[in-house]
């Protein structure tokens, strides 16, 4: 029997602890810029999101997805990050099951073509 790849994401998630970098960049106005949002047998999804540096300046931000059977990832930011994000409401509204959820990222991970790098 072939042993199972651990990565983190498989791993329990920690309890949040303070920003290390908080003091350092004392501009930040959130000091939580990566969040997992999903995680299944199939797929992990992660919101990244990068405050403005300055005002007027925009934000940025988007959504990794991780087929871990293909071993392959995306990351959608702009309008295919709005489209992907008003899907997942719209469907988290049905009260879905994993299922669900896994065959609409699945429809994301189509377009998938950077390989997922261990480190």
């Amino acid at each position: 029997m072939e042993t199972p790849i651990v990565t983190d994401a498989d791993r329990p998630l920690k309890t949040p602890v303070d920003d290390p970098f908080q003091e350092c960049l004392p501009h930040r106005t959130t000091p939580k810029a990566m969040e997992l949002l999903y995680h299944s047998d199939s797929f992990v999804v992660v919101r990244f999101d990068v405050p403005a540096e300055a005002p007027g300046v925009l934000g940025r931000g988007g959504y990794e997805i991780v087929d871990k059977f293909a071993r392959k990832e995306i990351f959608l930011e702009g309008l295919l990050a709005e489209s992907f994000k008003a899907g997942v409401e719209q469907l988290a509204e049905q009260e879905p099951s994993v299922e669900e959820f896994d065959a609409y990222i699945a429809r994301f991970t189509a377009l998938a073509q950077q390989p997922v790098a261990m480190h």
